[in-house]
């Protein structure tokens, strides 16, 4: 399995944040808070749904054309 990349926000710099009370995003500016490359991407969570309009988007695309390909062939011989 090949994991997508990502970048997310340095996890010890959250962690410190999150010890000493802070919220980011309310009391500490979040564009300012360095990132880092993820180390593992990431993978959905299939848990609870098996596939999403996301996961069946090339398969619907290709229902479409071919119901496009066998239309195409009624229509030219009415």
């Amino acid at each position: 399995m090949r994991y997508s990349k990502c970048t997310r926000y340095k996890l010890d710099v959250i962690k410190r944040l999150s010890d000493n009370g802070s919220v980011p995003g309310i009391d500490v500016n979040v564009t300012e808070i360095e990132q880092e490359s993820c180390k593992d991407g990431w993978e959905y969570d299939k848990s609870i749904y098996f596939s999403t309009i996301v996961s069946e988007v090339p398969m619907t695309t290709s229902i479409c054309f071919f119901g496009v390909l066998t239309g195409s062939f009624f229509w030219t011989t009415v």
